[in-house]
């Protein structure tokens, strides 16, 4: 999808460049995705990855995790560290989503924040 065939206005337009620049800036890092409920926070995530697919080759991919998107619904997010450590593992080269972030349980949220959670730049244990 090229910018002239998106469709949903001029700030939904500048919302998808700018999360098409964050998927692509180096590092590991959180990134949060908001919006109103079907306001098509899903596609342009999806959107924005295939084009960077499409457009990048597979060191950089690599590099940025992005070669693969992994969607996971709160009701799919694991509710222990055993199960959160295998979900990375599984995900080590690609970018995992959680929607609906605010339908997770407070344990699960908990969890999901200490795995993301740095000392020193270093990953804390769960």
């Amino acid at each position: 999808m090229t910018e002239d065939d998106y469709s949903g206005g001029e700030k939904r337009l500048l919302a998808y460049q700018k999360l098409k620049f964050f998927l692509s800036n180096p590092g590991m890092f959180s990134l949060v995705v908001m919006g109103a409920r079907s306001s098509g926070k899903r596609f342009s995530t999806d959107k924005a990855f295939q084009h960077l697919k499409n457009n990048l080759d597979e060191d950089c991919l690599k590099a940025l995790r992005l070669c693969r998107l992994q969607f996971c619904t709160a009701m799919e997010f694991p509710d222990n560290a055993k199960d959160l450590d295998a979900l990375f593992q599984q995900n080590l080269k690609g970018t995992i989503v959680i929607e609906d972030f605010e339908e997770l349980t407070n344990s699960q949220k908990h969890l999901l924040i200490n795995a993301l959670s740095t000392a020193n730049g270093k990953p804390r244990m769960i």
